[in-house]
């Protein structure tokens, strides 16, 4: 069960950077575009085919971009640095991290076998053991709680047939007033409570399963729709009004904002894919 614990906690982090990686490539490529749209709106601002107001709401959205790509880059760095720290390493020597951020659908355990799995997981199997341990506690206070019984022999000799013979008896004392019965019946009550506690949690740990599992399909269903149809098509569109604009067919306005929506849905698409990939580590803490 610990082992399990610090690996999840280690691909927590580990898929937190990657994300962070891929966020700050993002922020990046916004950059480049906004930089290469603001060159281009000076350039017609100092050939007069433009007024001046667009010049300055290229240079805002230009500032703009370069505080969000130092704020990606510090936070790229700073959950690089944690994860160095929890694998034992320092900055240097902790590499880039190297993956897919959103998990292939085939890692996603079928809804049907979840049941079974959860049964066999090792946290069910510490629960199961502990309250079998109390079970056994429990019968071992019980058979302490009898008094132990006395054995008697004796020899005598039979007149009539002028022969031996040996008596014996066993007596035991009635458990009354026996101390150990509180402390037996405390036993089997911890036992109950323990196996009682077992099963809540398999109950609440499959409600937990089953919320991961939806949760990963829904997020991947939404990312695979938004990156192979809509991003595509929202690139399309912004390379169109770039072309557009350096004919002066189109205005600033219009390529920012094709800019910006590319940017946000990038992020959602990002945000999914750490969603998805996050609820499958979580999920398979608990199998």
């Amino acid at each position: 069960v610990q082992r399990r614990e610090l690996k999840t906690r280690v691909e927590t982090l580990f898929y937190a950077v990657l994300a962070a990686q891929k966020a700050l490539a993002i922020a990046e490529d916004r950059h480049a575009h906004v930089s290469r749209i603001a060159v281009l709106t000076r350039h017609r601002l100092d050939a007069g085919d433009i007024p001046e107001v667009d010049w300055m709401r290229a240079s805002a959205e230009l500032a703009r971009c370069s505080g969000d790509l130092e704020q990606a880059r510090l936070t790229r760095d700073a959950l690089h640095a944690q994860l160095a720290v929890l694998c034992g390493l320092s900055g240097d020597e902790m590499p880039p991290c190297i993956g897919t951020l959103a998990p292939s659908r085939s890692l996603l355990p079928d809804g049907a076998d979840l049941r079974q799995q959860l049964r066999n997981a090792p946290r069910q199997a510490a629960g199961t053991l502990r309250a079998s341990q109390a079970e056994i506690d429990a019968q071992a206070l019980r058979r302490a709680a009898l008094p132990e019984p006395t054995v008697r022999v004796g020899l005598r000799r039979e007149r009539a047939s002028n022969t031996n013979a040996v008596d014996v008896s066993v007596g035991i004392e009635l458990p009354l007033f026996d101390r150990n019965q509180g402390a037996a019946a405390a036993a089997r009550a911890r036992a109950r409570r323990l196996e009682a506690a077992r099963e809540a949690a398999f109950q609440e740990e499959l409600r937990q399963a089953l919320g991961l599992l939806g949760e990963a399909h829904a997020a991947l269903t939404k990312a695979e729709r938004i990156g192979n149809e809509a991003l595509p098509k929202l690139e399309e569109m912004r390379q169109a009004l770039e072309n557009a604009l350096e004919l002066g067919g189109v205005s600033l306005f219009e390529v920012l904002t094709a800019q910006q929506e590319i940017n946000e849905l990038g992020m959602e698409l990002l945000d999914l894919e750490l969603k998805a990939r996050l609820a499958l580590v979580d999920l398979q803490a608990l199998l």
